[in-house]
């Protein structure tokens, strides 16, 4: 079944051209460019279109091309400034572009030919000026607005949503309970100008309107009264917040998905100003809640390869290290069992065979202890958790 394509009011079936091409042509550089471009199973949008070669068209190739006087608009030319046509070639290559044509080939290089597909496809073109607009005749997208619509949208709903999880709240002995009425948002005190002048945050107050239910003995009382929440800082209206007189902005981040990371020769940070490199790979495990876990496995070339279990010190310029089999027991898996599990790993192997220790033993282990002082220490807590999603 022949392909038919368009150009303008002219229609041409291209097998009958492909038939004679191929019977006529002696190049076989340029049957096979052609073998390529028939296969095309899409439907061609319009005859024409270009095909840009990196190097020089061979001159015979060309005369090929010109012996042939192909009737087919196919157009073949060079990047090179060598022929005279190269400056009209580019006109006719950003012409197709522009049109979103198929750039199917060209065969013919004369400045004829190229003149006339030319103005083909440039009378197919609207070029639109977008310079030419006047001032608002074209609106552009609110795209400032998705963060603030967000920002409102948590404020009007969103508070309310996290804040009523909490309630009603009941005390111990159940005589007394607390319930959410409603949330509300004050306007800001000060406007965008003043909190600049006057190095003030930019922001609003929320409060909390709750109920008091009382019962002592057979006396009931319920008073309603409101309670101030916290302050909340507002967008300004240029998309920023106002913090102490300075504009902040919001700047997403990506924050890494839990689960577990292979790294090979990692920088493990072990304090805020010291890094240390372990040869072989470092497994990060990231969970959803807790700190970071690492996992050390020596080099494959050490016979001595083990697992260990890697803890980042807040305090001391060391890292505390033991083997990973240790943390398994303080789970209760017993020493048979990890052997079970893991009876193909290599590693794992030695690492069970480098230490004895139980359930109950193991919080005997000195590294053990190590780990469980450092993270019982309360000045620790929050630098763990800061280090552990840094």
């Amino acid at each position: 079944m022949s392909r038919i394509v368009q150009s303008g009011e002219k229609y041409l079936k291209i097998d009958k051209y492909y038939e004679y091409f191929l019977k006529e042509c002696q190049s076989k550089r340029i049957k096979e460019l052609a073998l390529k471009i028939f296969q095309y199973e899409k439907d061609f949008s319009s005859i024409v279109g270009c095909f840009m070669f990196d190097d020089a068209i061979l001159e015979e190739e060309l005369q090929e091309l010109s012996r042939l006087k192909f009737s087919f608009p196919f157009i073949v030319f060079s990047r090179s400034t060598e022929y005279k046509s190269a400056s009209l070639s580019l006109k006719f290559r950003s012409a197709c572009l522009f049109r979103g044509l198929y750039r199917i080939g060209v065969l013919g290089i004369t400045d004829q030919s190229l003149e006339k597909c030319y103005k083909n496809v440039n009378s197919h073109v609207t070029r639109i000026d977008f310079s030419k607009f006047s001032p608002g005749e074209v609106e552009p997208p609110n795209l400032r607005g998705i963060q603030i619509e967000a920002y409102n949208r948590f404020l009007e709903k969103g508070v309310e949503e996290v804040v009523s999880r909490y309630f009603p709240m009941v005390s111990t002995s159940g005589n007394t309970r607390v319930e959410l009425e409603k949330i509300v948002v004050k306007d800001p005190e000060l406007n965008e100008e003043e909190s600049v002048n006057r190095a003030k945050t930019y922001q609003c107050a929320l409060y909390l309107q709750v109920k008091l239910f009382s019962q002592f003995n057979q006396s009931k009382k319920l008073n309603s009264t409101s309670v101030f929440f916290g302050n909340m800082p507002l967008f300004s209206s240029s998309s920023n917040f106002i913090i102490n007189g300075t504009e902040k902005f919001v700047i997403s981040q990506i924050i890494r998905s839990p689960g577990l990371y292979a790294l090979s020769k990692a920088n493990i940070r072990l304090s805020n100003s010291r890094k240390r490199t372990y040869e072989g790979t470092i497994c990060e495990l990231l969970p959803s809640k807790g700190i970071l876990l690492l996992f050390h496995i020596a080099d494959e070339k050490t016979s001595q390869s083990s697992v260990k279990l890697i803890a980042r010190n807040t305090s001391s310029s060391n890292a505390i290290a033991f083997p990973v089999s240790v943390f398994l027991k303080a789970y209760g898996i017993s020493h048979e069992d990890i052997l079970s599990l893991f009876k193909s790993c290599p590693e794992m192997i030695r690492t069970i065979e480098q230490e004895n220790l139980n359930a109950k033993d193991i919080f005997k282990d000195p590294g053990f202890t190590a780990i469980m002082n450092e993270i019982s220490n309360a000045k620790n807590i929050q630098k763990l958790i800061d280090l552990s999603r840094g």
